[in-house]
């Protein structure tokens, strides 16, 4: 029996119980009714079963059913762990690959950087983040997190939003973060990259814009 995610077990059970055949070290999770935004435009809902095997990789089933959902998702494991894989970068950039074989999803390389990202806009989401305290300085437990908000502590302060001292701002750190980017905000929103793509990355761009919007207010 698979490892089942901790909703799945209580709330969002849907009386569902997950194949034996899954790896016991993999974490599944699933639900009756998802919604998937599509890249060019609208959405569609459906059934899903997702998992998560411990050596990497991720995988998604679709169906009417939670059952067929399920079957789906796990045809496409089985059909991953008899592969001889090919993993080529297809469009990502991120480090994300692609099986040119049996189509299966893994982060298998180092990410590309881009010449001049660091000059790009400040986003809604980086301002998102850095109002909850996501730059505070001190080492964290994953070591790119850490890197990322070293990264965009230093975007922020080229932008001119120069973040309170945690040692000066007290316990509520973040609280002290948004009074800061909230005043830079109302002065600078012609400077903000507000999102125009769509699927999942243009939905946080739209919630985290409203939440500015919202604050701001």
């Amino acid at each position: 029996m698979p490892i089942i995610a901790r909703h799945n077990q209580t709330y969002r059970s849907e009386g569902h119980i997950p194949s034996e055949d899954w790896p016991a070290d993999c974490r599944v999770q699933w639900g009756g009714s998802g919604l998937v935004l599509k890249s060019g435009g609208g959405s569609y809902g459906t059934a899903f079963f997702e998992a998560f095997p411990s050596e990497g990789g991720f995988f998604r089933g679709e169906g009417e059913t939670l059952a067929a959902a399920e079957a789906d998702c796990l045809e496409k494991y089985l059909r991953y762990t008899r592969c001889d894989h090919l993993w080529g970068r297809g469009t990502y950039t991120n480090g994300g690959a692609i099986c040119r074989r049996c189509r299966a999803f893994m982060t298998r390389f180092k990410p590309i950087p881009r010449l001049g990202k660091h000059l790009d806009p400040i986003s809604v989401m980086e301002l998102d983040l850095a109002m909850d305290g996501a730059c505070r300085p001190g080492p964290r437990a994953d070591p790119a997190r850490d890197r990322y908000a070293r990264r965009l502590f230093l975007r922020l302060a080229r932008a001119g939003i120069r973040l309170p001292d945690p040692d000066e701002a007290g316990p509520d750190y973040a609280a002290a973060c948004l009074d800061v980017i909230l005043s830079w905000y109302c002065e600078n929103r012609s400077e903000v990259d507000l999102g125009a793509g769509g699927g999942i990355a243009g939905l946080f761009d739209q919630l985290a814009l409203r939440r500015l919007e919202r604050e701001a207010a």
